[in-house]
């Protein structure tokens, strides 16, 4: 919302001579916290939650946001909005790294943002009509009714390759256990322990916030 467009921004938008490589330092950071904020820490695109500073993790593996164009600054694009908030979203690094080892190695699968480069999309996750027509599959994948969005999903983003669906089911699982424990102390059943997760996950967006909630 543009409401809640950083005042910097505002200023540095005001001069037409100023570009995108223009957006740095302290100003840069205030508009991707900004946006992190607002979509609950979580990558626009994939879900994943963002790393936090204080909290341990080891660096090669966090996942720092950074801001998405979701209509490409490219010179070729739409160029005219590289300093537009409301064309900003926060996403992830789209790298993704199995482990250390593979991070220090190398060896990551593109997909997220990365994957999707310049690419002009159909799908638009501010779209509240375009996010209800999602919804995952038996095999953790997360999948369109739309038919050019479910492509996009694929093709454009590859949101469901193998490690990140085996993810997904991982955080899944944590959820899960941890309010199994929970309810089997307090003697709930499995409808009682669900009714008391969705808002629990709601409040605390985890990583693959609409996952969890979906299954």
């Amino acid at each position: 919302p543009s409401e809640n467009e950083p005042v910097w921004l505002k200023v540095l938008r005001s001069n037409p001579v100023h570009t995108y490589k223009d957006l740095e330092g302290e100003c840069k950071r205030e508009v991707v916290t900004q946006l992190s904020d607002l979509q609950n820490e979580l990558c626009a695109y994939c879900e994943r939650k963002f790393s936090r500073p204080e909290l341990p993790i080891e660096p090669e593996l966090a996942v720092i946001p950074h801001i998405e164009h979701y209509l490409s600054q490219a010179p070729s694009k739409f160029p005219q909005l590289q300093l537009n908030w409301d064309n900003f979203l926060a996403g992830c690094s789209g790298k993704f790294y199995k482990d250390l080892t593979d991070r220090k190695a190398g060896i990551k699968t593109d997909f997220c943002s990365h994957k999707r480069g310049d690419s002009t999309l159909s799908l638009d996750p501010r779209v509240r009509e375009h996010v209800q027509t999602l919804f995952y599959d038996g095999n953790h994948r997360i999948c369109s009714k739309n038919k050019e969005f479910d492509k996009e999903l694929n093709t454009v983003f590859n949101l469901n390759f193998d490690s990140i669906c085996r993810d997904r089911a991982d955080r899944y699982m944590d959820f899960d256990s941890i309010f199994m424990d929970d309810g089997e102390r307090m003697n709930l059943t499995r409808e009682e322990i669900i009714s008391k997760a969705i808002p629990t996950v709601k409040n605390e967006c985890p990583g693959y916030k609409s996952f969890i909630l979906y299954r």
